[in-house]
């Protein structure tokens, strides 16, 4: 297949949400259907070096804040655990786990407060915490061929990290060599099918080096030397639940029909969104409309940066997030307010950004805050 590629020439670099606003910065941003059987960045190699230095900086500022940091990330921390306890809680007592990271000690506190394991390994070379329970160890490295590690692990909990790493393959190879016979290993992390499909731009962002299909995740476990025990996707996230197995990992090609076809569909859906807002959004200010975005989001800074409509006087950020509220996104120099807002402000639009979660911040919108249907509109045309 031709190899293919979408390209944006400035794309806004996403540093999460800032106590302070910071100036927008933007770099080329480039990904590219790759041989190993997923969708990658190949932007310039400094890019690569950025965020190594990035992530290793002690003031390293979370695009997604870890379990622990917020109510929101909590949420979702527990909706991790949830699953990695159903998949292994019956055969983790006694057991030595390893953690490719963390970020936090949110995820290794709940499951040593729950079942009696033997050890937890801890593997992040950003995580700022120190080990608080006996069974913890931290090491601050990645987890790559260069990593030796003592003993054989029984069981691996990963979560949102396999879309940051620089070869997602090895990885999953060196994990199992690393397991023990039958070792079983839960893996989280985003999948862009459904992003990709409605050229959502809140997929895009350059510390996210690759973009997985499921097509493309099955291939890489199964030719790594893991059975899939199980499959979920919830909002745009991938949960596998793995058994190491004892064939060989192999070196045969990847199918890549249905991961190019949709990457190749995708890049034409992107470019018509791209224009959808431009113009939408253009339109509306230009009638001098006041417009609330609900959902701080990537996707939102990116789009506003790229149509330059970045700190523009009419245009104001609401999120449900309370740990984002009195913070900033790049894009806009106002402070990110909560729903409540909607009560004191004067709008004439509402468009949902933050589109993983439309339906129910369209129900709230209409039934909690009474807002007129007709006022409310989407970052991109629904599909």
């Amino acid at each position: 297949m031709e190899s293919l590629k979408y390209s944006l020439s400035e794309l806004p670099v996403w540093h999460g949400v800032s106590n302070k606003h910071r100036p927008i910065v933007k770099k080329p941003f480039v990904i590219s259907l790759e041989d190993s059987g997923y969708i990658k960045q190949v932007s310039e190699p400094e890019q690569g070096e950025f965020l190594v230095t990035e992530y290793e900086d002690d003031g390293y500022n979370w695009i997604t804040p870890p379990p622990g940091a917020s109510e929101w990330a909590n949420r979702l921390g527990d909706i991790y655990f949830d699953y990695f306890a159903e998949k292994v809680g019956k055969v983790i007592e006694g057991k030595n786990i390893i953690e490719i990271g963390a970020g936090s000690l949110y995820i290794s506190n709940k499951i040593i407060d729950t079942f009696s394991i033997n050890s937890y390994l801890i593997v992040d070379p950003g995580i700022r915490h120190t080990a608080n329970r006996d069974q913890i160890k931290i090491v601050k490295e990645y987890y790559n061929d260069d990593l030796n590690l003592e003993d054989k692990i029984d069981i691996c909990i990963c979560l949102n990290a396999l879309e940051h790493v620089f070869n997602p393959g090895e990885i999953v190879k060196k994990l199992s060599v690393d397991l023990s016979e039958n070792g079983e290993a839960v893996l989280v992390f985003p999948g862009i099918e459904k992003q990709f499909k409605n050229g959502d731009f809140n997929a895009l962002l350059h510390e996210h080096v690759n973009y997985f299909t499921k097509e493309s995740c099955d291939q890489i476990f199964t030719k790594s030397g893991f059975d899939i025990l199980d499959f979920d996707e919830r909002e745009d996230t991938y949960y596998y639940h793995l058994r190491k197995n004892n064939t060989t990992p192999s070196e045969e090609s990847f199918n890549l029909e249905y991961t190019g076809n949709l990457f190749s569909e995708s890049i034409e859906i992107f470019e018509k969104n791209l224009a959808f807002f431009s113009e939408q959004v253009g339109n509306l200010l230009k009638e001098d409309k006041k417009i609330i975005f609900h959902g701080a989001t990537n996707g939102l800074n990116n789009l506003l940066g790229i149509c330059g409509f970045d700190n523009h006087a009419n245009i104001e950020v609401i999120d449900g997030d309370v740990y984002k509220h009195g913070k900033f996104i790049s894009a806009n120099n106002k402070e990110i307010k909560g729903p409540q807002s909607y009560k004191t402000l004067d709008f004439d639009v509402v468009i949902i950004s933050a589109m993983s979660f439309y339906e129910p911040i369209q129900k709230a919108l209409v039934e909690d805050f009474n807002i007129d249907s007709n006022k409310i509109k989407t970052i991109y045309p629904l599909s």
